[in-house]
């Protein structure tokens, strides 16, 4: 009987020693996982100031964009601007005329501030007839305040019996000049004029100063 009981100690110390030697095993196979794992992780993480300075890196070396665009100045004076079948030529403004008369008398007018008169050159680039409208063409300030042109003050701006102010029409290839009166306060300092081929047109601006 105590051989039997022997035999059955000894066995259940090899179970508690195999236990114990199976559970250090683990252990030690868990610890090494995690330590691998740390290790993965910490190697793909970079500190804040590493990542600004990759990024920082990655921005400097590339290429500089083209997109902002520089809107190139418009044409002044006894420079041509096309718009439409038109191309205008402004070769002066003359403002400080309060009463404007031509060769008739009987054509004139008065300003309520002061008389603008644009000289304008008009050709037509086009190829096919085109009617130059007065009424179409404006004048600007710094505000910017828009102008437009009077209808007394044009026909007095220009020689009795001309067309500048009654819808002149313009054949291909030909040019006309007009002179185009503005109606504007005293205290008026032209900047620039919008010209128009026509009403419905984009109209093209032209520098005064």
């Amino acid at each position: 009987m105590s051989e039997e009981n022997g035999k059955a100690g000894d066995v259940s110390g090899k179970k508690v020693l195999g236990l114990v030697a199976f559970i250090v095993i683990m252990g030690a196979l868990l610890g090494i996982a995690t330590h691998s794992g740390s290790s993965s992780n910490s190697s793909n993480k970079q500190p804040p100031s590493a990542a600004a300075s990759s990024a920082d890196g990655a921005a400097s070396s590339a290429p500089a964009s083209n997109s902002v665009t520089i809107n190139p100045s418009p044409p002044g004076l006894n420079q041509p601007a096309d718009d439409g079948k038109f191309e205008f030529v402004v070769s002066a403004l003359k403002c400080g005329q309060h009463n404007l008369v031509n060769d008739n008398e009987f054509e004139n007018a008065t300003a309520q501030g002061q008389f603008c008169v644009l000289s304008v050159s008009i050709k037509n680039i086009g190829s096919v007839a085109q009617t130059f409208d007065y009424s179409a063409q404006f004048l600007y300030d710094a505000n910017p305040n828009v102008y437009s042109a009077s209808s007394d003050g044009t026909e007095a701006a220009n020689p009795s019996g001309s067309r500048c102010w009654s819808y002149a029409s313009i054949n291909p290839g030909v040019s006309q000049s007009c002179n185009v009166a503005f109606d504007v306060p005293a205290s008026f300092q032209a900047v620039g004029a919008v010209l128009h081929d026509a009403s419905v047109s984009d109209g093209v601006k032209v520098g005064l100063q």
